[in-house]
């Protein structure tokens, strides 16, 4: 009898040690099947079942870490088409706003006239611009995009995009030196390549007033650099870490390299094309004393 007691106390107590910990997991895996992925249970008892309990607390563990990618970037799409209305919508409220004036005759005199007529195709190539950029970055972050790399000389590529550019900068009466053009060869895509020198130019155009643009490509051991630097505004400390953000407006000044006048996805495009053709873009800057963008990229040996 005695033996018989003893044997229903060992085979509860050990059946209260098996079952507690599939209790516990049993609870958790509902939990989980409910959404909360935060839980984690217990991993002291038998081996067996500590191998599952690992498992499933690292199952919890990664879908918690998927669901909070979810959020992240549902927040990111709802951010983006939120700019993207306000961007796309603040023109066509200015076009909608002279459209009607010359509708319902409120516009006279010719030279107003022409005016009004100036202003809405200028708003019109601003939405044209956006939705382009748009399409662009698009492609670039899904991957549709192909890129043919080829020897490509950057010294006389540069050295074209720079003569293509000086009327431009003489309409701000600034001039664009090119300071250096070593005989430099990277791999890429030519018109990619051309693409970016032309939106560093273009932004260090826009930023400068009654001032200089100095241009260079150097070759430094095993990499190729490409320098813009300009006498413009600057960029303050606080606005310099979001440049690279689209549409982020610069608080301090009027016209910037976050393109008030364009779409403000100039640089996202550059640094995407950059990061494409393995290279690296940075950026210094002083807020009224101007800004230099630096690219690098691996230098091409044809031997």
């Amino acid at each position: 009898m005695i033996l018989l007691v003893i044997i229903i106390f060992i085979s509860m107590h050990l059946a209260m040690q098996i079952s507690k910990p599939i209790s516990q997991l049993a609870t958790t895996v509902a939990e989980v099947s409910r959404g909360s992925f935060s839980l984690s249970t217990d991993d002291k008892d038998l081996d067996e079942i500590n191998v599952l309990t690992y498992q499933l607390n690292k199952l919890a563990e990664r879908l918690q870490q998927l669901q909070a990618e979810s959020q992240r970037i549902e927040q990111e799409k709802t951010r983006l088409f939120s700019e993207i209305s306000h961007e796309i919508r603040t023109p066509l409220t200015s076009v909608q706003g002279f459209v009607e004036a010359i509708r319902d005759g409120m516009v006279q005199d010719e030279a107003v006239m022409e005016k009004y007529l100036d202003t809405i195709y200028t708003q019109t190539l601003h939405i044209s611009r956006l939705v382009d950029d748009l399409l662009a970055i698009s492609r670039l972050e899904s991957g549709n995009i192909t890129v043919e790399k080829l020897p490509v000389n950057l010294s006389a590529l540069t050295q074209s995009v720079v003569a293509a550019m000086e009327g431009l900068a003489s309409n701000k009466n600034t001039s664009i030196l090119l300071e250096k053009a070593e005989n430099a060869l990277v791999l890429g895509d030519v018109d990619r390549m051309e693409q970016i020198i032309k939106n560093l130019i273009k932004n260090a155009i826009e930023a400068t007033e009654n001032g200089t643009i100095k241009v260079s490509v150097e070759v430094r051991q095993d990499k190729v650099f490409l320098t813009v630097e300009d006498s413009g505004v600057g960029i303050s400390p606080d606005d310099l870490p979001h440049i690279w953000e689209r549409f982020y407006r610069a608080k301090n000044h009027r016209r910037s390299y976050t393109q008030e006048e364009g779409s403000g996805l100039g640089l996202v495009i550059v640094k995407k094309l950059v990061e494409l053709q393995d290279g690296k873009i940075d950026v210094t800057s002083k807020l009224g004393k101007g800004t230099t963008f630096t690219v690098s990229f691996p230098s091409y040996n044809q031997e």
